[in-house]
């Protein structure tokens, strides 16, 4: 092998110029070869990063044959490793192809769609002798390798939960610009599939494998093909396109939360709780500064600065190089099994987007189970109360209403500071499909398929009494909240109702819970 390891790259994007600035960064590395579609942005990417113009294949100059441009940079006998930053569809094509010819490859994440395809270039990558791995930059930064020792080592005991966020607003300057993952999530798109991997692989290191069980979800999903349209909850599963994320779960017992997100802008934290203490690691996706916090001690300050826009690249380049000097062909950081759980993770919460008929009987059975065994004055404060204390920590402030049906009188109304007139309107919209369907709103909503500009959304609810006959229980008022977007009214109705009829609540009912709706809403 030579001194230098000579690099090869399969696409010029945005995310090929940082990795670049980070191979630059690393001694005993040069980078020879860049393939693309277009002849411009190839040989501009080449000047910058001082690759010659022979080093440049262009579908372009193949006559739009752009696959003929990635296999002729593969050909090169003098290139050692390949860095693939294609759109995530082409991730494990192209993977395959480099190591057909021998090349070690060091793939963008999300390197894979599934657990299978990652099974398959695992047998692939060994069987050819070649080294793999995913490059997940945010285990690699020294700010991040620190905070694992500091688990390892018990520093903050043992974990007791996780929580990560990764939020950003640019859904709409990614359509202006046609971004490639702006496509539906099927093809490789949508916000979970980018800043969701992050979160998902700090969850993955440090939460245990075993038994996954969901407590909450509420997403957002849009169209590419109508992203002016109010939901695409109602498209096919191969045009609808994730732009936010928040779910809850335990695995192996210890709670996780997960946010990400395409529309929004929020701080990308990481916090690990643990039996005797907390860290909290800013930036999580590029790590640089964490916060150790120990019950018994003072805080403890990691700060390791980036020397440049490229120097999160650098650390996971630096261990990619020191693996193949040693001759060892799987990472122990970043392992083509730790891709494949983060793989199945991602497509278990991608699921959680379905609108399939299971999600209309989950929605049944919290009527089934939130009723009354009497219902006057006295319930609907106690119930109002409870509504408004399970909101205070909300993001947005809410509207609350409580009605009696049998001739409309409000029991209860309360309304946040932020709310305004418009919120009773949206209240009564809720109400009316209640009264209409017999069913709560996101019912109506789910079955029905409202697409209108205002549409019919979850966060109104049928507040039921137990008959002494033995027949139905009978409405005899309605619970409406406006204000929280994302389903989350709906959820904030079914949590108020069991804590007052004192009913656990949350996953999926099965250990006599009451079910927590674990699809997407309005």
């Amino acid at each position: 092998m030579a001194d230098t390891d000579r690099w090869g790259i399969l696409g010029c994007g945005r995310i090929s110029g940082r990795f670049s600035e980070g191979l630059a960064m690393v001694p005993g590395n040069k980078l020879v070869a860049v393939a693309c579609r277009s002849e411009k942005k190839g040989h501009d990417f080449a000047e910058r990063f001082g690759v010659a113009a022979a080093g440049v294949y262009t579908g372009e100059a193949f006559g739009g044959d752009t696959d003929k441009a990635y296999r002729e940079l593969l050909k090169r006998p003098d290139i050692d490793a390949v860095y693939i930053a294609l759109p995530n569809t082409l991730h494990y094509p192209w993977t395959i192809e480099a190591l057909k010819v021998g090349k070690d490859v060091l793939c963008e994440k999300p390197a894979f769609l599934s657990a299978n395809d990652a099974a398959e270039v695992k047998a692939f990558a060994q069987s050819h002798g070649c080294l793999f791995m995913e490059a997940m930059k945010s285990r690699f930064t020294p700010c991040y390798r620190e905070v694992k020792q500091a688990v390892e080592s018990g520093e903050i005991g043992t974990i007791t939960d996780v929580d990560v966020c990764f939020c950003c607003n640019i859904w709409q300057s990614m359509l202006e610009v046609k971004n490639f993952r702006c496509a539906p999530t099927q093809k490789g798109g949508g916000a979970l599939l980018d800043c969701g991997t992050y979160c998902a692989s700090l969850i993955n290191d440090f939460v245990p494998q075993g038994k996954l069980s969901f407590e909450t979800f509420s997403g957002v999903v849009k169209t590419a093909q109508n992203p002016a349209a109010p939901t695409g909850i109602f498209a096919p599963d191969g045009e609808r396109v994730d732009i936010y994320t928040d779910v809850r779960f335990k695995r192996a017992g210890i709670p996780a939360h997960l946010e990400c997100g395409y529309d929004r802008e929020k701080p990308c934290t990481a916090v690990l709780n643990g039996t005797r203490g907390s860290i909290i690691i800013d930036n999580m996706h590029r790590a640089a500064h964490a916060t150790i916090k120990e019950d018994d001690g003072e805080d403890r300050i990691l700060y390791y600065p980036m020397r440049s826009e490229g120097a999160d690249f650098s650390y996971e380049i630096a261990h990619f190089c020191d693996l193949k000097k040693q001759g060892i062909k799987e990472s122990p950081i970043m392992s083509l099994s730790t891709t494949a759980e983060d793989a199945t993770l991602l497509h278990q919460i991608w699921q959680r987007f379905s609108t399939k008929s299971e999600n209309l009987k989950v929605l049944e059975r919290q009527e089934h189970d939130l009723v009354y065994k009497q219902f006057g004055s006295h319930e609907a404060l106690e119930l109002g109360d409870a509504v408004a204390y399970f909101a205070r920590h909300a993001e947005r402030g809410i509207g609350v209403q409580i009605t009696r049906e049998s001739d409309g009188l409000v029991l209860f109304q309360w309304m946040d500071d932020d709310k305004a007139v418009r919120n009773l309107g949206f209240m009564q919209t809720k109400r009316e499909a209640v009264l209409k369907t017999g069913h709560s709103s996101l019912w109506a909503c789910l079955s029905q398929g409202t697409t209108d500009a205002i549409p019919v959304a979850g966060g109104a609810f049928p507040i039921r009494v137990a008959s002494s006959d033995g027949s139905a229980p009978k409405q005899v008022a309605t619970l409406s909240i406006s204000g929280l977007h994302e389903g989350r009214d709906h959820e904030l109705c079914v949590r108020s109702l069991a804590w007052v009829l004192s009913k656990r609540y949350g996953g999926d009912g099965f250990d006599g819970r009451v079910p927590a709706f674990l699809g997407v809403s309005i």
